[in-house]
């Protein structure tokens, strides 16, 4: 079995699905179910929470989930410390020799974030290294997320750190009912900084385009910026950043939150059909406006 081949790294997107109609729609009779406000607050919360950490790939563990292992581990004295004054707490275990997370910059690392009240571990990396991009966005989110982001400033790569989120910052928000869980302990290893890929907004799209084509399809795509490379075909694995709005302007989904694209193989599925055909024949560094028809994407 060969293994997709990776070429295009961060086309950008902007795709338009036109209403298929002006009027309301039907709506199915479905049953519903009315939550306290108490519960209503909680499932927002939640919701809200893991929009926030999604960049840093944290999860509550669940069962049947691998078990978090410690990474990095740290041993011995730490090397230096320092209280911030929003409560989060630093302890150098490596001070690395890389470069260094300042204001700015998009973070890869591994970490392990354990509960104080029981030491359980209770966020981390898994299958692969967080990345997270340490400005006004991610800081805005939520306040762990802010925290972390304080708590790494100035490590290197290669630097191993532990770093204490306080308790207040944890509860912060939280919904009713939620057991205290303490502090969160982090332990941390800066693998890579670099800068981050930052999307065009959705009015880079509205300059002319270098090319025009409508597939027989009635998907309709315009080349604003032709980029370099090879093309993609099927079987290329994709990365592309991406705006989802309807034909009034409505965004209704979006991957410019997030510190990586969407990963998709050409030709393999899994996004509607009028995004899997305005993918094929996309170039590094593109930018391209996809027009996808009603029955090429959510239907009426």
């Amino acid at each position: 079995m060969s293994l997709p081949r990776q070429i295009c790294a961060s086309p950008l997107l902007l795709l338009l699905l036109p209403l298929a109609a002006c009027g309301p729609q039907p709506q199915p009779t479905r049953q519903t179910t009315t939550l306290s406000p108490e519960a209503e607050q909680a499932k927002v919360h939640g919701e809200a929470v893991r929009a926030a950490l999604e960049p840093i790939h944290a999860a509550m563990p669940s069962a049947g989930a691998a078990v978090l292992q410690p990474c990095p581990a740290l041993d011995g004295k730490a090397l230096n410390s320092k209280t911030l004054a929003s409560g989060v707490e630093t302890h150098d275990y490596a001070m690395g020799e890389g470069e260094e997370v300042v204001e700015g910059k998009q973070v890869e690392f591994n970490f392990t974030g354990y509960a104080s009240a029981n030491a359980r571990p209770v966020m981390g990396s898994r299958l692969k290294p967080a990345k997270l991009i340490i400005n006004e966005a991610t800081r805005t989110r939520d306040p762990i997320a802010n925290a972390m982001a304080d708590g790494m400033l100035g490590m290197k790569v290669g630097g191993k750190r532990k770093v204490k989120v306080p308790a207040a910052v944890v509860e912060e928000g939280a919904p009713p009912g939620r057991p205290a869980i303490g502090d969160i302990w982090m332990t941390v290893e800066v693998i890579g900084v670099e800068d981050p890929f930052i999307p065009q907004p959705a009015e880079a799209y509205a300059a002319a385009p270098v090319r025009t084509e409508k597939l027989d399809s009635g998907v309709q795509i315009y080349d604003i910026v032709a980029g370099e490379g090879p093309t993609a075909e099927d079987g290329y694995q994709v990365v592309a950043h991406y705006i989802g709005q309807l034909e009034n302007g409505t965004e209704f989904d979006s991957s410019h939150s997030r510190a990586e694209g969407l990963s998709v193989t050409i030709g393999a599925g899994g996004v509607i059909q009028g995004f899997a055909e305005g993918l094929k024949g996309v170039r590094k560094g593109m930018l391209r406006k996809v027009v996808i028809p009603p029955e090429m994407g959510y239907g009426d």
